[in-house]
């Protein structure tokens, strides 16, 4: 159950992931969004074309969207076994994100981490009733993660460099730019891969339970995120809603 819990969790992540860059990028454009998340960009878009590069594809194509353009032009694969090539290709990028993601956990991210995850101390849930329970607290999670930022020294500049890492390498850890339902299919290949690595006796389940104080953040600052933005749209389509409107009534009183 346990790799049915934390691919569960990876799906939940991934999912908030993109729907984040797309309501980003119609705000902003995806250009600008690319460059605003900079490194979890190059890491996404290199980890994709050294997966294409396995697969003997050529990885031509720019690392940064082009204007109104959300692919990398020869960024996608073509012809015979084009969606199996980029199923690996996205694996290879997925990897290469959690691998980045925790390093920069390991490195910055520790005393962020503490914080947060103490006052709540739950285990991944490898059952029903559990992951219920930890989506039913979705609210309190939130809490505890603002009050984990809040209480963090904001002039040690580790602080304000692992909360803006984690948000560009969690928006970006799946392939945004490309198929998404290849980005869930290569979810399913990692963890096929990890289960593969179970069966041979390799300890995998071990860091899987390490890696849920990490995921727990990441996903709640993806919400966390995600309401933010949904907040803003809506108070943008408002004005213009009320914009339109006046505009509207001063040209029936010019008529």
């Amino acid at each position: 159950m346990i790799y049915l819990a934390f691919a569960i969790w990876m799906m939940l992540i991934l999912l908030a992931g993109m729907m984040l860059y797309r309501l980003w990028t119609r705000l902003l454009g995806h250009r600008l969004v690319d460059w605003l998340l900079l490194p979890g960009t190059v890491v996404s878009e290199l980890a994709y074309a050294n997966g294409l590069l396995l697969t003997g594809r050529p990885a031509a194509g720019g690392i940064i969207s082009h204007a109104g353009n959300s692919y990398a032009p020869g960024q996608v694969p073509t012809g015979k076994y084009a969606w199996t090539i980029s199923a690996i290709a996205s694996l290879v990028a997925l990897a290469g994100g959690c691998a980045v993601m925790v390093l920069v956990a390991e490195s910055f991210g520790r005393d962020i981490l503490f914080h947060f995850f103490l006052p709540w101390s739950e285990t991944l849930p490898t059952e029903l009733p559990g992951g219920l329970e930890v989506l039913s607290q979705q609210g309190k999670l939130i809490a505890l993660l603002t009050k984990a930022l809040w209480q963090q020294d904001w002039l040690d500049w580790r602080t304000g460099l692992f909360v803006y890492l984690s948000i560009c390498l969690a928006v970006r850890l799946g392939v945004v730019r490309h198929d998404w339902r290849v980005a869930l299919a290569s979810e399913a290949g990692l963890l096929g891969l990890l289960a593969g690595l179970g069966a041979l006796g390799v300890d995998v389940q071990g860091p899987m339970e390490d890696a849920w104080p990490l995921l727990s953040y990441i996903w709640t600052l993806l919400l966390s995120l995600l309401a933010l933005t949904l907040l803003l749209r809506g108070i943008i389509d408002a004005v213009h809603i009320i914009r339109s409107k006046s505009a509207r009534r001063e040209s029936k009183y010019d008529e």
